[in-house]
């Protein structure tokens, strides 16, 4: 009787598949940790060109709008800054403005939309006293730490501009420490 020796055995199979096995699992872990870093840095590129778009449309608005809110923040509550988000653009009183606000909040960018908890914009007085500094950078605000820190470390001015705010975009795009971006900038009274 003649023996076929053309096959493989069942040895030499399972043999192959361990060792395919070790190279490929590797690889797919390197490939699905390439996809979840590219997501990441795909959502931080919409989340700084959002941020960039935003202080461009808040340097369009009506500033007086803007100034008379930032003064009531200071003479009623004495926030010393008025926050932004999805449900707060009714409060500008110019209703292109409210309409413009609304549109940054809501759009989705590159496919990613951020929420009202993850995209906020502060806006403060140019002139910020050191009391208003250190209260503004406290925990007891409702601003998240990243944009407090920054507060904290504005220098006093004590000349008084009336034509500037200050203005700070906060998202965040990811969980953790670092998934967050801020943009910090001024609006101009022209």
């Amino acid at each position: 009787m003649q023996q076929n020796n053309k096959g493989f055995s069942l040895v030499e199979i399972l043999a192959m598949i361990i060792i395919t096995t070790a190279i490929i699992f590797p690889l797919l872990t390197t490939l699905i940790d390439s996809f979840e870093i590219n997501r990441l840095m795909h959502d931080r590129r919409s989340a700084i060109t959002v941020s960039e778009t935003t202080v461009y449309a808040f340097d369009k608005m009506n500033f007086s709008d803007l100034r008379n809110q930032v003064n009531d923040a200071n003479d009623i509550t004495n926030k010393y800054y008025i926050d932004f988000d999805v449900d707060k653009c009714v409060n500008l009183t110019v209703n292109d403005d409210e309409t413009l606000c609304g549109r940054i909040f809501d759009s989705i960018w590159n496919n990613v939309n951020f929420d009202k908890e993850n995209f906020r914009v502060f806006i403060f007085n140019y002139n910020l006293t050191t009391d208003q500094i250190r209260i503004l950078s406290e925990d007891m605000t409702d601003i998240p730490k990243v944009v407090r820190d920054k507060i904290a470390l504005i220098p006093e001015n004590l000349a008084s501009n009336d034509n500037l705010l200050r203005i700070e975009v906060y998202i965040r795009y990811a969980d953790g420490e670092l998934g967050t971006t801020t943009l910090s900038g001024y609006l101009y009274n022209e």
